[in-house]
């Protein structure tokens, strides 16, 4: 893809900062709220996020709230937010395109079942979420 990963984490917000400020990252993945915490800190220090970073797209998730925290990236900082599901067993289950109307299912099988007898639930009901994977993951 073109891209370097930089790996950031919770900790000392300062340097983090000012990596986005100093290096041309222009995309995250991650949850909305830890970028929202970071942007918030630049602020703090000073910083115009809309004139100083040049993050875009968002790929957010792993979190409650994210739709909120998104339209807080939209209307506050100019980002938008893309939502995504993903699981440490399959990588990304689901994420959004740019019409953000819903998720798109990867290369998987998923489907949500009662627990106590694997059969489907119906619409609107709550069940347990079954991935499938024909894909070998590297290194297993």
């Amino acid at each position: 893809m073109g891209c370097v990963v930089i790996p950031i984490g919770p900790g000392n917000a300062n340097p983090q900062v000012q990596g986005l400020f100093e290096l041309p990252v222009t995309g995250w993945m991650g949850t909305a709220g830890f970028l929202v915490g970071i942007f918030q800190r630049a602020e703090a220090l000073g910083y115009d996020t809309k004139q100083s970073f040049s993050i875009k797209p968002v790929f957010a998730g792993a979190e409650m709230g994210g739709v909120r925290m998104g339209k807080l990236l939209k209307e506050k900082y100019d980002v938008t937010a893309f939502e995504m599901y993903a699981l440490a067993e399959v990588s990304v289950v689901g994420y959004e395109c740019s019409f953000q109307i819903g998720l798109h299912v990867s290369d998987l099988i998923v489907e949500i079942v009662y627990s106590e007898t694997g059969d489907h639930v119906g619409p609107g009901e709550i069940g347990q979420l079954v991935v499938t994977n024909f894909e070998r993951m590297r290194g297993c």
